[in-house]
Parts: C-alpha cells; sequence; structure tokens
C-alpha cells in the first residue's frame, strides 16, 4: 500500500506531516468558540405591539387580528401563534425551514406597516423581528445598596448599564425594578370639571408650550444670526404656571389652579430582590453569534473594574450565571474525552503486552483529534456540548483502525517476519477492511449532519464531527501506526509520553487522578522489575487461550445447531420490545439538572404589586430552610413558566433559584423540587408553578403540552377544564393547568354610538379621553442636564380610589363637559387574562410537568380518555410541545437510520464484491436494539433522540465485526483452495476473535465516562453512551457466533443450489 510504504521508507517526512497536523489543530484549537449548543436558526419573526392600559379582549380586537389577517398570505408561512394579553400583542410566525428568515422578516414589515394606519393611534409602533434562540439572556445582575431606590436606578442606568453595554458581544442590557423619576401632573377631576375643561386640553397644552423651534435666520452686514424659540421648560414652576383656555367665562386657567405638578416615581409595577435585599436588576442579553462563555468572562472583568470605581455601599451580585454551566459542561465533556483515552490505552495495555503497542494506538487518538480541530475550525464550528461529546464518544472508534493494524503486524512478527516486513505486510492484507469499516461510519454520520428540520440543525455539528476525526483516524492507522511500527522505540519515547500525559491529567482532571496515574505508572515499573507484570500477562494470555478455545469449541457446537441459536437470537429480540414497550418511556430531550430551578407565582386577578411580592417573600423563607439553596433572586411582575412565553404582570413573580455545585448536595434538583412541592399546599390562592433550569435559558417548556382549538372561548375553557381534570388523574402528571384565566376584575364601557355621533364624537377620542385620565399621557419630556424625564398627565390618585366614582368622569363634546354615564354604558365584568390564538383560531393551552414518568407513557394513556370526550363539530384537540417536536424528531431521525442502513450495504456490497455477505453482517443491527432497549431499561433511562441517535451510530459500529470475520473467512478460503467450510470458519473465527474484542471493549470503555452521567448535564450526556455500549455487548457477543452461522447456512445453500458445471469432451 503506497501510503504505508511510503512511511516506513521516509519516517522523518511522515513525522513532520503529522506534528505539521497537530499543530496546526492545536491552534485551531485556540481559535474555536465555547457554547453550550451549537448555533441553531429557527425561522420565527416575532410581532410586538404595545397598546398600554388596552384589556386582553381590546388587544385581540384591535392589534392581534388586523396583524394576523395581514401575514396570513405570506410565503412558506408555517403556523400563526399570538398571544393577546393586557397592553400587548406578541405574534410568533414559525416559517418553513427554507425559508430565510432574514427576507421573511423584510416580508413581514412590510405586510404591517400597510396595515399600521388601522391600528390605533395610541398603540405603539409594532416591532418586527427574528426569534434567535442564541440571543437569550446570559446573565442575570442585581444591584443592592442601602441608598434609596431611586438613587441606585440613577447609578445603574448612568454608569453600570452604559459600562456593560460597552462589552464586546453584549447585545442588550435590560433594567429590572428600581424607581424611575417621572414628572407628573394630577389632575383634580372636580376642579376641572368646575371650569367645564377637558383633560386632552391639559395634553393639548403641555404638548404645544415644552419645545424648542428652530425660527430661521437673518444676515447682517458681517454675520448671520441664527433664530430660535427656547420654549422648553427649565424648572417645574414654569409647568405649574401654564395658563390653560377656558371653556367657560373664556379666562385662562392656570395649571396649578386645577393640578398638581409632582417630581415623583413612574408606577412601579417590576420589583427586584437579590437574598432578600430589595435591587435593581439586569438582565444581560448577548448577540446571536457571540460566543457565550467569551462574553461572560468579558462581563466578568468588566464588573471586578466597575467595583472598584463604584461607591463602597454600592453592590452588584451575579443572580444567575448561565456562562458558568455551559463552561462547566464543556469541560466535564473534554475531561470525559481524557479519561475515555486512558481507558482504552489501558485496554490496550492489557490485550498487546507491549509498551510500544499501547503508545502507537494511544497517540493515534489525541492525533486524530487535535487533527480534527482544524476541519471543525473551516467548518464554522464551535467546541459545544455536540461536537465534544461527538469526540468523546468515538474515542474508541478512534482507535479501532490502529488496533487492528498493529494487531495484525504483530501476528506477522510472532510468525517469523521482519519488523519492517511486517509493517508493510500487516497494514496492506488489512488495509480493505479497515477502510471499509471506517468508511461504513462516514456513510452513516454524514447523513446524520444533514438531515432537515431542527434536529438535523442540532446534529449536524455531530455527525460531521465524528466524520472529519474517523477519516483522520483512517489516515493515522495508514501512516503513523506502521510507520512507528516498524522502528525501535527509544526509552525518550515512552518518558516523553508519560510525561505529557501526567500533565494532560494533572491540569484537566485533578490531582487525585493525577495521583492515581501515577501510581499505577509506578506499579507498573516495579512489577516489570520484579517480573510480576511478565506472570500477570501469562496468566493472562492463559485466561485469553482458554476463551479462545471455549469459543472455538461454543461457535462449532451453534454450527451444528444453528436453529437453536437463531431461536434465542428471535427470542431475546422479540422481549426486548416487550419490556421497552412496559417500562421505557420516550421524551424529547433527557432531562439533566442545571443546579437551577424557578418558581413562578401567579396571584388571583386585580392583586398588587405588594401582595405578589409579600407572597414572593414567603416563599423565600420557605426555600432559605434547604442546605442545597445557595441563592435566591426574585423577580416581581414577571413569570418563567415556560407555557408560552414570559408574562408580564403585577400579580406575576418568580423566585429564581441556584443550588450548590451537585458534588456538594446528595440530592438533583428535582428531587429537591419534588420535596418542596407538597410545602405549596399550605400557600392559598396562587398558583404556583416549579419548573427545572433549562440548556437553552429562561423557563423550561412543560412536559407535556395540549392544545384545544374552537371559535368560542366559552366552550374552550370547559373544554380545557376537562383536559385537565384528566391529565390530574394520570400517575406522574403534575401541575395540569389551562391558559384560560378568567376573574381579571374590569370596569367596561360599552360607548352609546346614537350620542356619540349627535356630539360629532368618536369612539377613539372617547377611549382617549378614558386612557389619559386613568392610565395618563406621556405628553412632553422634561430635561435636566443630560437626562430626560417623562411628563405625564393623569387624574389625581386621590380621584382613581374609588371604581364606583368612574361613571361620574365627565369627557368633553359640543354640547360641553358629559359624564361619562351618558356617553357610555359602564358595568362591572370579569375579563380573562390573556388570549391564546393559533392559525386565527382562539386556543386554550394545557400544560404540566411530568415526574417519575415520560411524555411517552403519558401521551397514550391521556388520548384514549380523550377519544371518549364529546368534542362538538369546530373544535379540535391535539397534542403540541415536546410530543409534537419529538414525533417531528424521532420521524427524522427515522429516515436517517434507514438512509444509513442503505448505504451501508451498498458500500459493503461495492467493497466485498457480494450482494450476500453484506446482507450477513447487516443481520447485526438487530442484535445491537435488543442491548439498547435492555440497557435503556436497566439505566431508567428513556427514549430520546440521543438514544436514537445511538443507534443510528451503532449502524455503522457493529458490522465492523462482521466485517473482520467474513473478509478473513474469505481470505482463507481463497489462499488455501484445500480447506472446507467449516474449517474455514472455525479457523478465521477464533483468529480475529482478539481484535474483534479488543476493538469493541476499547469502544465501549471509552464511552464509558460519558455513560456514568459526571459532571454538569452529565444526564443530557448519558443516554446516548448507554445505549451505545448497551448495544455494542449485545451485538459483539450474539455477532461472535450468528454471523458465522448465517454465513455457513447462506454457503450452504449456495453449494447445495449450485448448478454443477459441465464435464469437457
Amino acid at each position: 500500500m503506497f501510503l504505508s510504504d511510503a512511511s516506513i521508507r521516509r519516517p522523518v517526512m511522515m513525522t513532520m506531516l503529522i506534528f505539521s497536523a497537530v499543530v496546526i489543530g492545536l491552534f485551531s484549537l485556540t481559535q474555536l468558540g465555547i457554547d453550550i449548543f451549537p448555533e441553531i436558526e429557527f425561522p420565527f419573526v416575532t410581532i410586538v405591539t404595545v397598546y398600554p392600559g388596552a384589556g386582553p379582549e381590546e388587544v385581540e380586537t384591535l392589534i392581534t387580528r388586523p396583524v394576523e389577517d395581514a401575514v396570513a398570505a405570506l410565503s412558506g408561512l408555517k403556523t400563526i401563534t399570538s398571544m393577546a394579553q393586557e397592553g400587548m400583542s406578541l405574534t410568533f410566525l414559525e416559517f418553513d425551514l427554507d425559508r430565510d428568515v432574514d427576507l421573511a422578516g423584510i416580508d413581514v414589515k412590510e405586510k404591517v406597516d400597510a396595515i399600521r394606519a388601522d391600528l390605533p393611534e395610541d398603540a405603539l409602533d409594532p416591532q418586527i423581528q427574528k426569534f434567535d434562540v442564541n440571543a437569550i439572556p446570559i446573565m442575570n445582575l442585581a444591584v443592592s445598596s442601602p441608598r434609596p431606590l431611586d438613587q441606585l436606578y440613577v447609578l445603574t442606568d448612568e454608569v453600570i448599564r452604559n459600562r456593560l453595554n460597552r462589552t464586546e458581544g453584549l447585545a442588550n442590557v435590560e433594567i429590572v425594578g428600581g424607581k424611575e423619576r417621572e414628572i407628573q401632573v394630577a389632575v383634580d377631576r372636580r376642579k376641572l370639571q368646575a371650569r367645564g375643561m377637558s383633560i386632552l386640553q391639559v395634553v393639548q397644552t403641555l404638548a404645544q408650550e415644552n419645545m424648542n423651534l428652530p425660527s430661521g435666520h437673518i444676515t447682517g452686514d458681517r454675520k448671520e444670526y441664527s433664530i430660535r424659540v427656547q420654549g422648553e421648560f427649565s424648572n417645574l414652576e414654569q409647568i405649574a404656571g401654564l395658563y390653560l383656555p377656558s371653556m367657560g367665562d373664556g379666562m385662562p386657567v392656570r395649571l396649578a389652579d386645577i393640578a398638581r405638578v409632582e417630581d415623583t416615581f413612574a408606577e412601579q409595577r417590576e420589583l427586584a430582590r437579590i437574598e432578600g435585599r430589595e435591587s435593581v436588576g439586569l438582565s444581560l442579553i448577548k448577540r446571536s453569534d457571540a460566543n457565550a462563555v467569551q462574553v461572560g468572562q468579558a462581563v466578568k472583568e468588566e464588573l471586578q473594574s466597575l467595583r472598584a470605581s463604584l461607591p463602597s455601599d454600592v453592590e452588584i451580585t451575579i443572580a444567575r450565571d448561565r456562562t458558568e454551566f455551559i463552561q462547566d459542561s464543556v469541560n466535564d465533556v473534554r475531561d470525559n474525552l481524557i479519561m475515555g483515552i486512558l481507558l482504552t490505552a489501558l485496554t490496550l495495555f492489557l490485550f498487546l503486552h507491549s509498551w510500544k503497542g499501547t503508545v502507537i494506538a494511544a497517540l493515534s487518538m489525541p492525533v486524530s483529534i487535535i487533527a480534527t480541530f482544524t476541519l471543525l475550525l473551516f467548518a464554522g464550528f464551535t467546541l459545544n456540548m455536540m461536537s465534544l461529546m461527538a469526540l468523546a464518544i468515538s474515542v474508541g472508534i478512534l482507535v479501532t483502525n490502529s488496533i487492528v493494524v498493529l494487531e495484525n503486524i504483530e501476528r506477522y512478527r510472532t510468525l517469523g517476519h521482519p519488523i519492517r516486513e511486517s509493517a508493510s505486510i500487516g497494514t496492506k492484507e488489512i488495509a480493505l477492511a479497515v477502510a471499509a469499516a471506517t468508511m461504513t461510519n462516514v456513510v452513516v454520520f454524514t447523513p446524520i449532519a444533514f438531515m432537515s428540520g431542527i434536529t438535523g440543525q442540532f446534529f449536524k455539528q455531530f455527525g460531521l464531527t465524528v466524520t472529519f476525526a474517523t477519516l483522520f483516524s483512517l489516515l493515522v492507522s495508514f501512516t503513523m501506526v506502521p510507520m512507528m511500527a516498524s522502528m525501535r522505540l527509544g526509552r525518550g519515547i515512552y518518558f516523553f509520553a508519560a510525561a505529557i500525559t501526567a500533565l494532560l491529567v494533572y491540569f484537566s482532571l485533578g490531582a487525585g487522578v493525577f495521583l492515581v496515574l501515577v501510581g499505577f505508572l509506578v506499579l507498573i515499573a516495579v512489577m516489570t522489575r520484579t517480573g510480576w507484570l511478565a506472570r500477570f500477562f501469562a496468566a493472562w494470555d492463559r485466561f485469553y487461550a482458554g476463551l479462545s478455545v471455549s469459543y472455538h469449541d461454543g461457535l462449532g457446537f451453534f454450527l451444528g445447531r444453528r436453529w437453536l441459536l437463531f431461536g434465542i437470537v428471535t427470542v431475546l429480540f422479540l422481549s426486548s420490545f416487550v419490556v421497552s414497550g412496559m417500562f421505557v418511556g420516550s421524551e424529547f430531550f433527557p432531562k439533566s439538572d442545571t443546579g437551577t430551578f424557578s418558581m413562578s407565582v401567579e396571584m388571583p386577578p386585580g392583586a398588587t404589586v405588594a401582595e405578589t411580592d409579600r407572597m414572593l417573600r414567603r416563599i423565600e423563607d420557605q426555600l432559605r430552610q434547604y442546605p442545597e439553596v445557595e441563592k435566591l433572586y426574585s423577580q416581581v411582575g414577571t413569570s418563567e413558566s415556560g407555557d408560552f412565553t414570559v408574562s408580564q404582570g403585577v400579580n406575576l413573580g418568580v423566585v429564581v433559584v441556584e443550588l450548590v455545585d451537585k458534588e456538594l448536595r446528595d440530592r438533583s434538583v428535582y428531587d429537591i423540587i419534588d420535596d418542596f412541592r407538597p410545602q405549596l399546599a399550605a400557600i392559598p390562592a396562587a398558583k404556583l408553578i416549579l419548573t427545572p433550569g433549562s440548556f437553552f435559558g429562561g423557563g423550561n417548556e412543560s412536559d407535556l403540552t395540549i392544545e384545544v382549538q374552537g371559535p368560542d372561548i366559552e366552550v374552550l375553557a370547559d373544554l380545557g377544564d376537562s383536559v385537565v381534570a384528566i391529565a390530574a388523574q394520570e400517575r406522574g402528571v403534575i401541575d395540569p393547568r389551562s391558559s384560560w384565566r378568567t376573574g381579571q376584575p374590569e370596569l367596561r364601557l360599552t360607548p352609546r354610538r346614537d350620542f356619540l355621533a349627535d356630539q360629532n364624537m368618536s369612539v377613539a377620542e372617547l377611549g382617549m379621553a378614558m386612557r389619559t385620565m386613568v392610565e395618563g399621557q406621556k405628553v412632553s419630556t422634561y430635561r435636566e442636564g443630560n437626562r430626560e424625564y417623562d411628563i405625564r398627565v393623569k387624574l389625581a390618585e386621590a380621584d382613581l380610589q374609588n371604581v364606583e366614582e368612574v361613571s361620574d368622569f365627565t369627557v368633553m363634546t359640543m354640547d360641553g363637559p358629559q359624564k361619562l354615564a351618558n356617553v357610555a354604558n359602564v358595568e362591572f365584568v370579569e375579563g380573562p387574562t390573556q388570549i391564546l390564538r393559533k392559525d386565527k383560531q382562539r386556543m386554550v393551552q394545557v400544560t404540566a410537568n411530568l415526574s417519575g414518568t415520560t411524555v411517552g407513557q403519558v401521551q397514550g394513556d391521556i388520548q384514549e380518555q380523550l377519544e371518549q370526550m364529546d368534542i362538538p363539530e369546530g373544535y379540535s384537540i391535539r397534542f403540541a410541545g415536546q410530543s409534537e417536536e419529538m414525533a417531528e424528531s424521532f420521524g427524522e431521525l427515522g429516515r436517517a437510520l434507514i438512509l444509513a442502513i442503505i448505504l451501508t450495504y451498498m458500500l459493503m456490497a461495492a467493497m466485498m464484491e457480494s450482494y450476500v455477505n453484506p446482507l450477513i453482517i447487516m443481520a447485526t443491527l438487530p442484535l445491537g436494539l435488543i442491548g439498547v432497549l435492555y440497557a435503556l431499561f436497566l439505566s431508567g433511562n428513556s427514549i430520546s433522540i440521543f438514544s436514537l441517535m445511538a443507534v443510528i451510530m451503532l449502524v455503522g459500529i457493529v458490522v465492523n465485526n462482521g466485517i473482520l470475520l467474513i473478509d478473513y473467512i474469505e481470505t482463507i478460503r481463497r489462499e488455501r483452495k484445500d480447506i472446507g467450510l467449516l474449517e474455514a470458519i472455525l479457523e478465521a473465527s477464533p483468529t480475529r476473535l482478539r481484535p474483534i474484542i479488543m476493538t469493541n471493549l476499547a469502544t465501549i470503555l471509552g464511552m464509558t465516562p460519558l455513560a456514568l452521567g459526571i459532571g454538569s448535564g452529565g444526564e443530557f450526556r448519558a443516554p446516548m453512551a448507554i445505549a451505545a455500549i448497551g448495544g455494542l455487548i449485545t451485538s459483539t457477543t450474539f455477532t461472535l457466533f450468528l454471523i458465522p452461522a448465517m454465513y455457513y447456512t447462506v454457503e450452504q445453500w449456495k453449494e447445495k443450489f449450485r448448478k454443477p458445471q459441465p464435464q469437457e469432451a
């Protein structure tokens, strides 16, 4: 073979080429960013329209429906999901994955701009933006101090926020809580009515009086003079001294005679608190293209500088830092990778009995991995959980090629061939089988990278990373391995390898593992000098020889009783599906302990900020009883329940709980949540939702989501309650709840249109007057120094204390002031807190979390009961959320599995020049499935996209055993014409037993650190490794018997049905 022979002849040149690949790979490693997951582009566009003071039904009618109608005909639009809540309309547009989201955003803007004139004038302009899952809050800060909140807010806004905004990679810094200065013109309703005036006159006058206007210029003989009217207010006395025209005797009225001008604060509808201390919160959102860990480090460096320059009584606390979990997760995967390499090297040493062989094979792993970093950089990848997990889970795969080549070279050495000749012949003989085994991995993992849908984007870096590393491992096995095998390695090589390994272990895995490694190396050295190592290897060889003889005898037994073997395999295969169906559930993503959870609180509609705050304080006191709790950060005015989106309202709140490191506690975040949940029963009135932290930021999506759609909201509410009742009866379903909320106290004004028409007055004018009186209207700004403060006009608080007096409010008409009761019907009703819509239909969403069960297990039971419900015509009930995503992803993975099987067969058929032998080898695939399902059952894991990915991986791994067996059987039969079929099988199979055990044991041990689920996010990574290990164990065990048995059977059939050749005359 050209590559191996060239490497043997030109070792210096090949060494330099390998060093070049390593050096470039290490440089590329320093340039790679770090993130938790690959960058995923979701084809979503959001439309947010703020309509201050409007109720949900008003928002739905005036904002949401017109927006939906405007965008409904856009090309590539998949679904429209909207939410109308108090003061805001939010519309999510999901497009087909092949739609360019930037162009889609432009099209959406054009459609919405076209209807802007049809939306209420006092609604803010709709904000259209691309939804980016990567642009998430990476950190929450809390600024606390003994000084008043208004001073703290100014300090936070002017100093801290401005400094942080300069941090490279941050897109926005949002402030939560604090008190913001505002100039309020509090109008006395009775004084206003006594003078026959309208509050809109106050608004108009203030807007017209507070301005600076350029008035042109005058050119003199030598100079040009600009003329400017300087009319902006310079102090509050000027505002109070304004004169307003009167509707009565025509005498102007001073503003101070009907209103108080107050230098006060805007209504506080949000609060923040850290560890019981009032604070101003900051939410730091990174750019979508920025690296989260690098941004987090830059923020922390800026915070150190800030703390040195801030007053001593101001404290900045990191309330929540998602970048720490990202860094820890990536570090843990890296450590799993190194540990896998060490365990694999130990396996090689055990089988090869040679430092030389162990060093050669062990070096092939880091060389292949480091060289892979170069392609990762050029592909635009990052070091994330998927790309690093791809390397960690393929450690054993990477060394497989080197093991097979080394084992064959060593076999020729034992037959008496010279060392260089052994390296050359041994590599050439096994080259086809090694190349075929490698290419099976390539044809399996490459299609994974090009799956469609969100799953395809998620696994793209995983599939291509394994492909890159596998190709490099093939190159290394044909170059570096035979080159080093043909040389006599000096002691310096071994000492150098040991030193590099020890340093890497010390700085990555810590002093404990370092001492274990050093102790192991010292023990081996002592055993070598005393002869105990040779005796150990001799005992090991006797054990292996006995195992080989037992395998030879067992194989002979089953070859004579093939139907017994086929029966055993069939029974195990069918039983695995029975066990899976009864005990193994299914879910979209495995659950993982992120070390944080949130408690979302929803007080009864109408609750005040103070009432919600008191409830949060009560919950904080209960949570502090847990020793695992490290930090509590609370916000009033927002929720992180994860049902539809992060909601806002004074009756909502959230407590974010940060736990101590996983190593310092005995319970997982799920155990703590389950322990705390019964205590919530003692808290009356409020609805409380416990949500584990999510990899993706914010509140985690509910485990179970059911959508009820139809035209009438009353019917939807009843159907939603029925679904909640059904879900509540299922074991493991917790916190079932409906999105429909009634009870928001509402004072509804129904205009008397005939009267308004007589007065030449529109409903908009009526609404504007009421909004100004109650909510207030920002009419202008008051400038002081470099800061601007809103000037808000509204009725005085004393006039807004009694809702019964609202009907006595007056509005201005053509006939003068009229009481509100004359122009509209005033009634007290209870309105919804929010209205959900999907595809232009109203919707009620039923959500729940799960404990001790999975989505797949619960969904089947609930579906049976839903089918028994009497659902009116025009209404529908369907599973959504994780259930929908799981079905789509499982279907995509199923298609990828079928494609992998087809491509693997085609590749093997082409390389083996046989249609039948690849079919025999493909029989190992069901054997792997047996181990996958039993491994998931025994480990308590469920079927998820990660365990299904392991099944696809096995297609490229388990067939390698069959390739090695059949390839060598065919070689013996081809080279030794006198040997019979049975003798060839019984000779080839035990010969290939050693490399098969070595490669599969190396692959299994390489995955073992991942399977143990150690470290941050370990539970998330473990199912793939567990499933792969289970599949490898069963497929390897049965392949050693089933493949020879099937080959024997097929060859006997071929000989039986082969037509006899005609005799020559």
